[in-house]
């Protein structure tokens, strides 16, 4: 994912977010994946829009 501020700006790879998360399942238990990820992704935009806000 890229989210650039303005296309002016010379672009700078770093890492600003990241959360560690790994799990095994079967195909039948797929909601053991999903809900951690969901819950990352949570956190994610609620971080962004906490530095972005419109």
């Amino acid at each position: 994912m890229r989210l650039d501020r303005g296309k002016s700006s010379a672009s700078l790879p770093a890492e600003t977010w990241s959360k560690l998360a790994l799990g095994l399942t079967t195909p039948d238990r797929m909601d053991v994946i999903d809900h951690p990820v969901l819950e990352k992704l949570d956190e994610f935009i609620s971080d962004y829009r906490a530095a972005n806000p419109r």
